[in-house]
């Protein structure tokens, strides 16, 4: 998936030089007046920026640790828990190619600064550099947590109470600190739907691949009794 994210920033301008920052704009506008990252430089604050940072950090923890930790205790759901991920990578990478967009940070100019304390001047530039420069509608990092999110529910009840929260805070960093456009989140949302029922998908598919599997095992012993 890294491979192939990395690709994209040099692929897709060959595919074509168009940004479509001003209509991922243009229907946040339509929704809200503004994108929320505008509205937000009037009242931010240090601490709160510190914080969302450290929400929108926490995005690369969930996605390495819950697949591990599926892979290493319960490997069946582990194979359901990627089917269902990769489906989302797949789908976003696709929309990056079709509507490649810089992101607010990349096409806005704001009044104020995106300033802040501790953890936020020391990686803002990092995470800034880390980006394609077409990664931005769906937003990946709503769809692949709420998509972990939501397979704990599932699967994992005690460890979804204690990523609920820094997932929330996630999910508001990508606009407050305008790495994304509200209507990315709103496609992230529907992408981690989309992912779930690939999931749920997979399950009902396996099940009755073992049921299927079962009854042609048990056939030649059901002949052999019958000619006996």
């Amino acid at each position: 998936m890294g491979v192939t994210f990395c690709a994209l920033g040099s692929a897709v301008p060959l595919l074509t030089a168009n940004r479509f920052d001003g209509l991922l704009l243009d229907w946040d506008n339509v929704l809200l007046g503004t994108t929320p990252a505008v509205s937000y430089q009037t009242w931010s604050r240090p601490w709160l920026k510190y914080v969302l940072m450290l929400g929108y950090l926490f995005f690369f923890i969930q996605l390495v640790v819950v697949p591990g930790l599926y892979c290493v205790r319960d490997l069946p759901r582990f194979r359901q828990c990627i089917v269902g991920m990769l489906s989302i990578y797949g789908v976003g990478f696709l929309s990056y190619t079709l509507l490649p967009a810089g992101g607010p940070h990349r096409w806005m100019v704001f009044d104020v600064p995106l300033s802040g304390i501790g953890v936020l001047p020391l990686t803002l530039d990092l995470v800034n550099a880390g980006s394609n420069g077409v990664d931005v509608f769906p937003s990946l990092h709503v769809a692949v947590s709420l998509y972990l999110l939501v397979f704990d529910w599932w699967h994992a009840r005690p460890r979804f109470w204690i990523v609920f929260l820094p997932c929330v805070l996630l999910w508001f960093s990508t606009v407050l600190l305008r790495f994304h456009y509200f209507v990315d989140v709103i496609g992230g949302l529907v992408l981690a739907a989309l992912g779930l029922v690939v999931a749920a998908l997979g399950l009902v598919v396996a099940a009755l691949g073992l049921v299927v599997a079962a009854r042609f095992a048990k056939g030649p012993e059901t002949r052999d009794r019958r000619q006996g």
